[in-house]
């Protein structure tokens, strides 16, 4: 099991939007890539907000936060 998102390769990131997008709950995907819930979770919500799975810098991350305030 792998601990950090950033060590999950961009192909196995896309597989899993793909998975969610087909209508696969995040458990089933869990279970069936053997990744953690919490992660499949994480990088779907990521996918969500940001429309991309690749690793983003801090930097913007805080610019996409801070634009959705004003």
């Amino acid at each position: 099991l792998r601990s950090k998102t950033n060590d999950i390769p961009i192909g196995l990131r896309s597989e899993i939007v793909a998975l969610h997008n087909a209508g696969k709950g995040y458990r089933l995907i869990s279970k069936t890539l053997q990744i953690p819930d919490c992660t499949v979770r994480n990088i779907v919500r990521k996918w969500k907000r940001f429309n991309t799975v690749a690793s983003l810098s801090w930097t913007m991350k805080h610019i996409e936060r801070t634009q959705g305030t004003e």
